[in-house]
């Protein structure tokens, strides 16, 4: 069976239209199409070189090595390696090592150009995946143009920052995902699992996501959602455990280097437990009422850290994440209903939480805006298979930061799937002609409510 003979098994939508075009005049619509992607593409390069070389001159900050990534990527630039390190994910301090490599360490003009093309990738991306899921190139063209001038996306390309890169593999991921349960094969499912390697690999919150999406699928299909109709017992089964099992095999070359380095069982990076000690200092904070920017919500973590280090005895050479792993343990199973508030609280800094007021309030409105129109989007086409697994990997991330560590910065990895449907939830406020001729590229079509 062929990619376009399978794309007409999915469960037909009742909840929204699934915009579809002409069959007629394909030569002609598909050269319109590309040359729509080389726009979208030249657009989002041609934005992200000029704020990033704008912020290279005029804002020094944004272009410090906070996080560490910098650091090793010079080491991989001179050893080839990252040492005894198991703090990072790999890949994103190996692009950076390749960079530095390639065209000198700490050229940061590289660094600039290099993430304006994953951001360019990212707004073609987001409009390909448009195209498969609403097959309307005018909704497309949209939505990639949204993205191409959305500045939070666009603000991460000077930063020695993880997200950019970790958004374009999550939304790969998510792709795949998507692809899998539409049509259920074996590889398609091996290929969810191996792009959410990737995108752990990037960054290791993306580690449960195919057990999380396979436990909603089943649930889904139990509760004979329409989204599933389409799927046997055993293909909910094999989704459940093949991606997992085949991400588990993409992670274990990198997991055994960990063990060796460090002697002790470390996936993907380490630092869990400190991290989930920070945010409970946050969440102790209410940092989701934005009376703190992170620099004081920080400073008085470090303290508790410092106090808490001192408490039990550690020294210079004791591993923080043997100390702070019982905390957590005791906030998690112990103490359940606190780390189920500490939820409740990092939920909304998951988005809200910024540097300053202003950045918090400009985060916020964001969210609430796209939060609205995609949900809009979502609830309109709730019966097919790619907005449930959507609205399931929105909710993953969201509890997996609030759990963990949340403030408004790791929420871009979620901005290009809202972005996917909150531009069909605004067409579907627009009266019913201006509407129609977006969703149907002038195809007089009623839009279905």
């Amino acid at each position: 069976m062929t990619e376009s003979n399978s794309a007409s098994m999915s469960p037909p939508c009742s909840g929204g239209p699934r915009f579809r075009e002409p069959a007629a005049g394909s030569g002609k619509r598909l050269r319109n199409g590309r040359i729509a992607e080389v726009l979208v593409f030249a657009l989002g390069l041609g934005m992200g070189l000029a704020f990033g070389f704008f912020a290279l001159g005029h804002l020094p900050e944004a272009c410090t090595d906070v996080d560490g990534f910098g650091a090793l990527g010079e080491k991989f630039a001179r050893t080839w390696g990252f040492g005894g390190s198991v703090r990072r994910a790999p890949i994103y301090p190996l692009f950076l090592g390749l960079l530095y490599r390639a065209f000198g360490i700490g050229n940061h003009a590289a660094v600039v150009c290099a993430q304006a093309v994953v951001f360019a990738l990212l707004c073609l991306s987001i409009q390909r995946l448009s195209l498969s899921l609403f097959h309307s190139r005018r909704m497309a063209f949209a939505t990639g143009l949204c993205a191409v001038l959305h500045p939070v996306l666009w603000w991460y390309v000077p930063r020695l920052w993880v997200e950019l890169p970790y958004a374009l593999l999550a939304l790969w991921s998510t792709h795949a995902a998507i692809r899998a349960v539409e049509r259920p094969t074996m590889l398609r499912m091996a290929v969810f699992g191996m792009s959410a390697a990737a995108a752990s690999l990037c960054k290791a919150t993306s580690m449960l996501l195919p057990l999380f999406l396979g436990l909603a699928v089943a649930g889904g299909w139990m509760a004979r959602s329409r989204a599933f109709a389409h799927l046997g017992i055993r293909s909910v089964v094999r989704f459940v455990l093949v991606p997992t099992i085949s991400m588990c095999l993409c992670l274990a070359p990198w997991t055994l280097r960990n063990w060796r380095v460090a002697g002790r069982f470390v996936p993907v990076s380490g630092h869990l437990p400190v991290e989930f000690f920070r945010g409970t200092a946050f969440a102790d904070q209410n940092s989701f009422l934005l009376k703190k920017g992170i620099a004081e919500l920080w400073t008085e973590s470090e303290k508790r850290e410092t106090a808490f280090i001192a408490a039990v005895g550690g020294g210079p050479g004791t591993e923080l994440d043997d100390l702070f792993a019982r905390p957590m343990r005791e906030l998690m199973f112990r103490t359940p209903h606190r780390f189920a508030v500490k939820i409740l609280k990092q939920i909304p800094a998951f988005w809200s939480l910024g540097d300053s007021l202003p950045k918090s309030s400009f985060f916020l409105c964001n969210a609430i805006l796209l939060l609205a129109l995609g949900g809009r989007g979502l609830w309109r086409r709730r019966t097919e298979p790619a907005s449930f697994l959507v609205f399931f990997t929105i909710v993953y991330f969201n509890l997996c930061y609030a759990a963990i560590l949340a403030y408004a910065r790791y929420s871009v990895v979620l901005y290009p799937l809202l972005l996917l449907y909150a531009v069909p939830g605004l067409v579907s406020l627009f009266p019913e002609s201006l509407g129609g001729i977006l969703a149907h590229n002038g195809r007089k079509e009623r839009i279905p409510s």
